[in-house]
């Protein structure tokens, strides 16, 4: 859980504990059983204000609301962040093999959770199982964090004294929240936010950020898409390819690349040995297929796309074609992401030449490099594009060139690794650690050969 959230998280459960527990005469007096305190009262009257009896009574009051208090945390984790949930159900099963004594979750407490867990799911498409995977249609603000303020701001406009039975309490609640509205399912605030994440956090890539939000944006707001959503990402290791898979991921789905919606297939690693490609496109087909029916909206990145022996790219192409198969798993929902060192010397190239023109890089247009992109493409070397057919047919959407990096991207990079460890540093740390990469061309030293791959790593220089 993410520092900035928890003092957000303990406000809630703060406010929450206070509806929920609140007037206990109402919330308790649906089946609650006598609590341990009404147990002890008979012997406490006779031995004294604070004999050993009346202490052990109130240890194990107070133990009977902290575990009461915790269980309704429990619930709502479980209901709304989806957090905790096999927590909840080894103890209800643990209930239903030994009767506990006690209490239970009081059913007004849980009345407001439902309304509380249906209101957040209104942010987007709940999953049958609950489980809002896709958050497409997130605010500016993160879900987490725009609930968090919204439930804080109706716990401090609730009326002082609100009425003691729990059922106004849940309506009061409520009435309060439906008149907060869902975000649009759009998808544009979402990209938006990807957008404001991008420039700050990739460095040097201004085509890639314009072609990657436009590309997304206008798939998510696309009522009925064509096709499957198709982008190959270009460019020398260490430019920000795996960085920009990565944050695409985190603002499609609540777990970023943990999500079940999301695959990642490394060729080297997935798919290594050429005499094995039947038995792989077998299983990849499979793959996709049941993320698909799994998820309608997900996402699968090939890294090292390169590498891919072409029959593999040739056996997934029913999956970013045109849909035309009524009846069968629609796909058109999809997102494949194409990552490849292919195409980083024309790239490469074509930065260099307007450096030496004294052409600022920002200046590079996609028109201007895409067709000397898919020309590298073309070539039938060792590689799997050419040797496909998803040039030949069109199948990939959009070309994502990432340029090389230069010494103040490289400084930039290592600013970020500093803060995101918490770390102080200077300007002088900062081009030490620039100075440490290797640049080229030899004449020049222009850009950095391993872009901003290995800095994370060379801060571990500064530490005490």
């Amino acid at each position: 859980m993410g520092q900035g959230r928890l003092p957000a998280r303990l406000g809630l459960a703060c406010c929450l504990l206070l509806l929920l527990l609140g007037g206990s005469g109402g919330l308790g007096s649906r089946g609650m059983p006598r609590g341990p305190w009404e147990e002890e009262q008979g012997p406490v009257a006779e031995g004294g204000p604070w004999g050993r009896a009346r202490y052990e009574a109130v240890k194990k009051h107070l133990r009977a609301v902290g575990a009461l208090s915790k269980q309704y945390w429990q619930y709502l984790a479980c209901k709304v962040w989806q957090e905790g949930c096999e927590e909840e159900e080894e103890e209800e099963e643990e209930k239903e093999s030994s009767p506990s004594p006690g209490w239970s979750l009081p059913l007004v407490g849980q009345d407001y959770l439902e309304i509380l867990s249906a209101w957040y799911c209104s942010f987007g498409r709940c999953c049958k199982t609950g489980d809002c995977r896709i958050v497409n249609n997130i605010t500016a603000l993160r879900p987490q964090k725009s609930l968090f303020l919204t439930v804080q701001h109706v716990c401090s406009s609730l009326p002082e004294a609100l009425p003691s039975s729990g059922s106004s309490q849940a309506y009061a609640v409520g009435s309060k929240l439906a008149q907060y509205p869902a975000p649009g399912r759009d998808g544009t605030l979402g990209a938006a936010w990807l957008e404001a994440d991008l420039n700050e956090q990739l460095h040097g890539q201004h085509l890639a950020k314009e072609v990657v939000v436009r590309a997304v944006q206008g798939f998510l707001q696309s009522p009925q898409p064509q096709k499957a959503l198709v982008l190959s990402f270009h460019g020398w290791s260490g430019t920000g390819k795996n960085f920009v898979a990565r944050m695409l991921a985190s603002h499609l789905y609540r777990h970023g690349l943990k999500s079940k919606c999301v695959r990642v297939f490394i060729s080297l690693f997935h798919f290594p040995y050429h005499k094995y490609v039947d038995s792989y496109k077998a299983q990849l087909k499979k793959q996709i297929s049941e993320t698909v029916q799994l998820c309608k909206q997900s996402l699968f990145i090939f890294d090292e796309a390169e590498k891919l022996h072409f029959s593999l790219l040739d056996a997934i192409k029913p999956f970013m074609g045109r849909y035309d198969n009524k009846g069968q798993v629609d796909y058109r929902r999809s997102i494949f992401l194409f990552l490849s060192n292919l195409g980083g010397n024309t790239i490469n190239e074509v930065a260099l030449d307007f450096w030496r023109a004294g052409r600022a890089r920002e200046e590079i247009s996609m028109e201007f490099l895409e067709q000397r992109l898919r020309l590298e493409l073309l070539e039938p070397a060792e590689n799997s594009y050419a040797h496909s057919h998803l040039l030949e047919e069109n199948l990939i959407d959009f070309f994502v060139p990432f340029l090389p990096l230069e010494y103040h991207h490289v400084k930039l990079c290592a600013r970020d690794a500093f803060l995101a460890r918490g770390l102080p540093y200077t300007e002088a740390a900062l081009d030490e650690v620039a100075r440490m990469m290797v640049f080229v061309p030899k004449e020049e030293k222009l850009f950095s050969a391993q872009g901003c791959k290995s800095v994370s790593q060379r801060i571990n220089y500064f530490l005490p």
